[in-house]
């Protein structure tokens, strides 16, 4: 398995409200419409423009799943130093992380 073909992460909206302010449910809608377009944009291997999308998402409900994503379009694009930072944060936020999805990003780091 390699980066690329990590599932997206699909929770982007269950954030607790320990960590940050629970997004309100226009907030989470807007949310989840940038998250689509990002998949969206990722598939069509626009990673500049999925990029925008999920840190879009991100910043109005911070999800650490997405970061696996933001990561991901650093990654596509070259851009190695961030999408380290990324895939560290995704797998510090993480901690039920799947053992073999952990371990697909720990060799690709």
């Amino acid at each position: 398995m390699n980066i690329a073909s990590l599932p997206f992460a699909l929770a982007v909206l269950a954030v607790p409200a320990a960590v940050v302010a629970q997004p309100s449910a226009d907030e989470r809608a807007e949310a989840r419409r940038y998250f689509q377009t990002g998949v969206q944009r990722y598939q069509a291997r626009d990673f500049a423009a999925a990029l925008d999308a999920f840190q879009n998402a991100y910043r109005i409900a911070p999800h650490p799943s997405v970061r696996k994503n933001i990561a991901a379009c650093y990654d596509e694009l070259g851009r190695a130093a961030e999408a380290v930072t990324e895939f560290e944060l995704f797998l510090s936020e993480s901690p039920n992380v799947p053992a073999p999805e952990r371990r697909t990003i720990e060799t690709h780091l």
